[in-house]
């Protein structure tokens, strides 16, 4: 029963330096230091002076500036579809005239009439 106790005291100790060390390199990564003050906020967001005292931006602010940022992608991406969609439509009109202006592929029936019609030269 003894060794039991030892071996489980042991276990824990061993395992508690591990689960703090986690921890710490969490927190490290969550600081954002301005003018030597560390605010725990995410590290693209802005800190403001309001009233001569830095803050983080308030969060609506924040919200919205990433919102916007994905709407510019969205609109830029949307551009290039139309753009895409355009050059296709361009091509389509292209190789339908191409198959317009092309002579049309004759069947075993013409090929037949055409040699009729030369008077059996062969």
């Amino acid at each position: 029963m003894r060794k039991k106790i030892i071996f489980l005291t042991l276990l824990f100790l061993a395992w508690l330096p591990l689960g703090s060390a986690d921890d710490n390199s969490s927190n490290k990564d969550q600081g954002v230091k301005v003018n030597g003050v560390i605010f725990d906020m995410a590290n693209d967001r802005r800190v403001e002076t309001v009233g001569g005292i830095a803050q983080p931006e308030d969060m609506s602010k924040y919200v919205q500036r990433k919102i916007d940022g994905v709407n510019a992608q969205i609109s830029s991406l949307q551009s290039k579809v139309d753009h895409m969609e355009e050059q296709m439509d361009n091509m389509l009109e292209l190789l339908k005239n191409i198959r317009g202006s092309a002579p049309k592929p004759q069947t075993d029936e013409s090929s037949k009439e055409e040699k009729s019609n030369q008077g059996g030269l062969y």
